[in-house]
């Protein structure tokens, strides 16, 4: 009877550890959710994006202004008016996982043209992602433009394709 017991134990275990084997890996999700934000950046959907940031976040654009949810995504928006991206890409990327966060730094540069005109957007940017009622949100991000960075390209949305 304790070999059976045992036997089961083992299985549990072994059942237990091949299922955390088959759970997706936070920086893998966040790197996919950050897919679909620049999907949702380039088509210029509120909606999307909403999903992508916290109703309580906290968020600093690279102006330095200090912005709920609705005010950073108003920000983008306005900023996003009227460009037609080429690329999106996020640089250099950083990932660290803390229990269920994930500290995300890299730089965010963004190619295309604004009224016929080509532009370059580059920042600097560290957002910190959470899994809330299973879904990864950002509860916080804050973008710092790279020297020679084009200021008259603000605001911005930091981030982007974090692939």
């Amino acid at each position: 009877m304790k070999h059976g017991a045992s036997m089961l134990a083992a299985l549990a275990l072994a059942g237990v550890t091949a299922g955390a084997a088959r759970a997706e890996d936070p920086i893998a999700e966040v790197k996919k959710r950050g897919a679909a934000f620049a999907k949702a950046v380039a088509t210029k959907d509120r909606k999307a994006l909403e999903g992508f940031y916290h109703p309580d976040g906290v968020f600093i654009s690279p102006e330095g202004n200090l912005l709920n949810r609705k005010g950073y995504l108003d920000e983008m928006l306005e900023w996003a008016k009227g460009r037609t991206f080429t690329n999106q890409e996020s640089l250099g990327l950083r990932h660290r996982v803390y229990g269920g966060t994930v500290i995300e730094t890299g730089t965010y540069r963004a190619t295309g043209t604004l009224k016929g005109k080509p532009f370059v957007h580059e920042t600097h940017y560290t957002a910190v992602w959470a899994k809330v009622k299973g879904v990864w949100v950002l509860l916080n991000e804050q973008g710092t433009y790279t020297r020679g960075s084009r200021k008259k390209s603000k605001p911005s949305p930091r981030s982007s394709a974090r692939s």
